[in-house]
């Protein structure tokens, strides 16, 4: 036999340190990868010159919240602009505490057309208030040139936007649909408030929302085409228009019912006051009737003291006149005929 073959035991070689580097490198950006939602880097920030450390849609609002404050909008246009970047949009919105607002994502063909109409119709009432609400608190808006984050700015743009846009008429169409996401092409006429130039805007709207229904990011854009009053298409009397007919309806209701009534309380005062000035002139007649048979009494009651005295005084004189005048005696007739008589009557 033959020497006894020794095996000897074979060691790896020690790692060259490039591989080693390159193997550490591979775990961390495996690592980053995987954890697709921490970091990566963008471009510099507008403002400070700084790398920002943007996450997925967890922080890009807080991003975008503190880049809009104070901001010009082109400031607030890059910073948005570096957030929409990629297909997946903002994110990080707040919390939606508001109540459910259906219909929810994801959509269908049907649930998608009756966000469209419903925004059309509360857009149509030019009511800056209720079309806000649609909004999440925090909702991202891009108005043609124009950037708002959250429901304040949003009403306080919509507010100018009709002040300036009257006559206002509206139409949105559903352009298409996917998850929590709809798009939409839309046409609207206006006049303008200052100038009285007709107009009619041409557009497209991008809708996300979040899931109870709210929407969270709207990007729109629109170009407006003058055109004249007998140009338009749109000429349906809004529920904005029919509710100020109604109302103007009612308010000349009302005030025809108080002219009515002031007319009535007129009317009754008047015969009041006639009653009044009748019973008035009764009263003056009847009393100038009283004194006038006072005054009649009176005189009756004088004329007959004037006649009574007037009878009495010929008897009273006549009496007066008898006893003052001397008393002539006659002799009788045996007196005078008797010759002796010493007292006979010469």
């Amino acid at each position: 036999m033959g020497p006894k073959k020794v095996e000897v035991e074979k060691t790896a070689p020690p790692p060259d340190a490039a591989v080693v580097y390159g193997m550490t490198a591979l775990a961390v950006v495996t690592t980053i990868w995987l954890c697709g939602s921490t970091l990566h880097l963008l471009a510099p920030d507008d403002f400070s010159g700084a790398f920002l450390l943007r996450s997925t849609p967890v922080s890009t609002m807080m991003i975008l919240k503190d880049r809009f404050i104070d901001a010009s909008m082109a400031a607030r246009s890059s910073a948005y602009t570096e957030i929409c970047q990629d297909n997946a949009g903002p994110g990080g919105f707040d919390k939606n505490l508001d109540a459910p607002r259906g219909p929810f994502p994801p959509f269908n063909k049907d649930t998608a057309l009756q966000k469209v109409k419903k925004a059309e119709a509360a857009w149509n009432s030019r009511d800056p208030e209720l079309v806000a609400m649609a909004y999440s608190s925090d909702a991202l808006w891009r108005n043609r040139d124009e950037l708002f984050i959250g429901r304040e700015e949003i009403k306080a743009f919509l507010t100018r936007k009709w002040a300036m846009e009257t006559n206002y008429r509206l139409v949105k169409n559903l352009w298409s649909w996917h998850d929590n996401r709809i798009a939409v092409r839309f046409t609207y006429e206006y006049q303008h408030a200052e100038t009285g130039q007709w107009y009619r805007c041409h557009g497209n709207e991008l809708w996300q929302f979040d899931n109870k229904g709210y929407m969270q990011h709207r990007d729109m854009s629109g170009n407006d085409i003058a055109i004249e009053e007998s140009d338009r298409l749109y000429r349906w009397e809004t529920e904005a228009e029919k509710k100020a007919a109604e109302a103007a309806e009612q308010a000349a209701k009302t005030a025809a019912e108080e002219a009515a009534l002031a007319a009535e309380e007129k009317k009754q005062a008047e015969e009041e006051e006639k009653k009044r000035a009748e019973e008035e002139e009764m009263r003056r007649v009847e009393a100038e009737l009283k004194r006038a048979e006072e005054e009649a009494a009176a005189e009756s009651a004088m004329h007959s003291r004037r006649v009574s005295a007037n009878l009495a005084t010929p008897v009273a004189s006549r009496m007066r006149e008898s006893s003052a005048a001397p008393r002539q005696t006659r002799p009788c007739r045996s007196m005078c005929a008797n010759p002796n008589n010493k007292h006979q009557i010469a």
